[in-house]
């Protein structure tokens, strides 16, 4: 058991070590948590912590406090999962059309999800508005009920890992922060009833786009030269009204 008990021992410590405030707090509340344990008493502790059949199984993990502004770095995390065996990323096998699986192009993050937290974003948290009226005067940008229409981030990444290409283009094009696309939108679905995105993108260019014109205009103001959308310490609206002589 002493051999055991060394090797748990040691990888608890280990993990620990990677995770923990500057000071070392973690670790020396562990090794004086063991150290008070005869060999009987810890591997009862082990197998506490390691019933399936307790629905309270969480409750009597090994727990990292963190303090405010110590939390454990990026690359510590990933070393801490390396020294336990998780994979941190990995391809995902998706079910597009029902004929068979697709494996995604990239390597995507991987964890558990509680059950209570998927329930809360499936009923809660997957609205988006089809009116992307509501804009912003100085970004252009979707504010308000029309917030709706724009996307987070998190769910940007999730559209990029499953291939989701053509829904990514048309939530942060027409449906979001470009203008002449989502003019384009309404005017052939008014017309022919429905939009072709192909047809909506061939006509855009990054003058088009808020996102990156604002971006643009926020570099520019700090002394930051720019190719998003031109080479130059001018606005696109600058060097327009300049050319046009007016």
């Amino acid at each position: 058991m002493t051999e055991k008990r060394k090797r748990i021992e040691d990888k608890i410590f280990e993990v620990i070590g990677y995770l923990d405030t500057k000071d070392g707090t973690n670790l020396k509340y562990y090794k004086d948590y063991f150290r008070n344990m005869s060999d009987e008493e810890f591997g009862k502790f082990c197998e506490w912590c390691n019933d399936p059949t307790d629905f309270d199984q969480l409750d009597h993990t090994i727990y990292i406090q963190a303090l405010p502004f110590q939390e454990p770095s990026y690359d510590n995390a990933l070393k801490a999962l390396d020294v336990l065996g998780v994979p941190f990323e990995e391809h995902v096998n998706f079910n597009v059309d029902g004929t068979g699986y697709v494996k995604n192009r990239y390597p995507i993050p991987v964890g558990y999800l509680g059950i209570k937290r998927m329930e809360q974003m499936l009923s809660k948290k997957n609205k988006y508005s089809l009116d992307n009226e509501q804009r912003s005067i100085k970004t252009d940008q979707v504010v308000g009920d029309s917030k709706a229409g724009a996307i987070s981030d998190n769910e940007a990444v999730s559209l990029v890992s499953q291939n989701a290409d053509l829904i990514f283009r048309e939530l942060y094009g027409a449906r979001s922060g470009d203008e002449k696309q989502r003019n384009k939108l309404y005017k052939d679905i008014a017309l022919n009833g429905y939009a072709s995105l192909s047809d909506l993108e061939a006509e855009a260019n990054a003058d088009s786009k808020a996102t990156l014109n604002t971006l643009n205009m926020y570099l520019l103001s700090a002394g930051i030269r720019t190719d998003l959308i031109t080479n130059s310490l001018k606005l696109p609206y600058t060097i327009k009204k300049e050319l046009s002589g007016k």
